[in-house]
């Protein structure tokens, strides 16, 4: 049996997650976007080399092949968007954000649920759970706000996500100077 090498991909993070956006707008229910229209989700190459990602799947919380992008390197300090819906993530967030993929009818959670990125048949890179009640930051859940992973630890540790900004940060490192400036 060949174990699969996740090694490669240790500075490999989900850095930032909408999974329960703000409701939608007047203007934005006339485009015929819904809520679950945007969100999104960033992977960041925190290590020095480029991360090849023509091995990686999301298995659990959404289902997308990242075989599939345009451009399957990740550059180091590069952070790469995927979002529910491309269109309406540049409607609400700037069309000078480039989305890299869309993962499309799959729907993140708003109570909270299990993400895995997978390699080849199954070893996992990134796994973990979050959720939408204390002590996970509940300004998050349809408050606006994303949750943006803070530390270099353990993602399934509350104490590592901070809430972003309102708006959410996607494409760029977080906008908060200290995760106490908010309450949670």
């Amino acid at each position: 049996r060949v174990t699969a090498d996740v090694s490669a991909y240790e500075d490999l993070k989900v850095s930032e997650l909408m999974y329960h956006p703000a409701d939608v707008t007047d203007d934005e229910a006339a485009m015929g976007f819904e809520e679950s229209d945007f969100e999104y989700l960033e992977l960041w190459n925190s290590g020095a080399t480029a991360i090849d990602l023509t091995q990686l799947r999301f298995t659990k919380g959404i289902d997308f092949d990242l075989k599939t992008l345009a451009n399957t390197r990740i550059a180091a300090g590069e952070r790469l968007i995927l979002a529910r819906n491309a269109q309406a993530f540049a409607w609400r967030y700037g069309e000078e954000i480039a989305v890299a993929g869309s993962w499309g009818t799959d729907q993140l959670s708003n109570g909270g649920e299990r993400l895995k990125l997978s390699l080849g048949g199954g070893a996992p890179v990134i796994d973990f759970s979050y959720k939408d009640g204390d002590p996970w930051p509940t300004s998050a859940d349809g408050e606006g706000r994303a949750l943006e992973f803070a530390g270099e630890g353990d993602p399934n540790d509350a104490g590592q996500w901070q809430p972003s900004v309102p708006g959410g940060s996607p494409g760029k490192a977080s906008e908060l100077v200290v995760k106490e400036q908010l309450t949670w």
